[in-house]
This record gives structure tokens, C-alpha cells and sequence, in this order.
């Protein structure tokens, strides 16, 4: 086999890889609405390592929580961006639920508490890094090189292709030609 075709076979499989996670995210994020499931992207080091810096984790809504559950919320303290950390406690005060948690690289529980109403979704899994990539394709330069100038390649490489193939000369193949 030679590198020109070992080149083609590595290009269709990340292509069709990278096709593949982009629909899954496109599907994801257009049936969060009706699913309850959110995406979102891991900025700090506070969850490693089980959860790395730049994952995607996965969320969906629930109404029951316990000691242990992953979770994200909207944070009351850091201009409510979303926080993906676990709960450490849940407390009852007043006949309301006060729930307490903690990034696993922290050595100590999050100041302040959350309610319940704060929590967007409980993690159902996340994708390693990944995040990194949705966060690079968000940018203006990002965009071009992620999407642009793949979607270039693929319509100079498929001209090539469909111009090759116009160019060969055609064959009559007819059997019942007699001389």
C-alpha cells in the first residue's frame, strides 16, 4: 500500500470520526429542550482527575439527589456560570433542602450552599478533552480552521475526483457489435 492511499484511509476515518461526534452534538444540543440534556464544557481542574479540564460533560434533569452524585449548578457565588462538582451533603433546614459540595482536587467543601432549584443536571458521563475543540470551534479563527477549511479540502479533493473521472476515456462495451 502506498502513502497516498494509507493518506486517503486515514482521511476518511477522521473524517467520518469527526463527522460522527459533531451530529451526535448537534443532536444532543437540539434535543436538550425536550430531553432535559445539556452539554457543557469543564474550565477548571477542581473535579480532576476524574473529570479533566476541557471535557464535555453530559447532564440530564432529576428531581432526587444524594452524597456522591456528580452534578452541575448554576454557582451563586462565580457570576453564575455552571459548576460541575459532587455533592458532599444534603441538610435540611427550615423544612428546605440545603446541599453542600466539593470539587474532587479540593481539599475542602465549596463555600456557601446551593438549593435545589440551582442544579441544572446530574452528570451522566463526560468525553475526555474534547471540550477543547467546541471551545476553539466557538471562535471566529477556530470556526475557520475546524470547519472552513475541512469542508475546502473536501470539495478540492472531490473535484479532483469528478474532474479524473471525466477526463478517462470512455469504453463502449457491447458484445453484440459484429465486424
Amino acid at each position: 500500500m502506498n502513502l497516498s492511499i494509507a493518506f486517503k484511509y486515514f482521511y476518511h476515518i477522521l473524517f467520518s470520526v469527526v463527522f460522527g461526534v459533531a451530529l451526535a452534538f448537534i443532536i444532543l444540543s437540539a434535543l436538550s429542550n425536550r430531553t432535559g440534556i445539556r452539554m457543557f464544557i469543564v474550565q477548571s481542574g477542581s473535579m480532576e482527575p476524574s473529570i479533566p479540564i476541557g471535557s464535555i460533560v453530559i447532564t440530564k434533569q432529576k428531581s432526587q439527589f444524594s452524597p456522591g452524585d456528580v452534578i452541575t449548578f448554576q454557582s451563586p457565588n462565580i457570576d453564575k456560570i455552571p459548576v460541575t462538582h459532587r455533592i458532599s451533603e444534603i441538610k435540611t433546614k427550615d423544612g428546605e433542602e440545603i446541599i453542600f459540595t466539593k470539587g474532587d482536587a479540593n481539599s475542602s467543601i465549596d463555600l456557601g450552599s446551593i438549593k435545589p432549584s440551582a442544579i441544572i443536571g446530574s452528570v451522566l458521563f463526560h468525553v475526555p478533552y474534547v471540550g477543547y475543540i467546541a471551545k476553539t470551534q466557538q471562535q471566529p479563527i477556530g470556526f475557520f480552521a475546524l470547519v472552513i477549511i475541512p469542508c475546502l479540502i473536501l470539495i478540492f479533493s472531490e473535484s479532483k475526483n469528478i474532474i479524473a473521472s471525466l477526463r478517462k476515456p470512455k469504453t463502449v462495451h457491447n458484445q453484440n457489435l459484429q465486424s
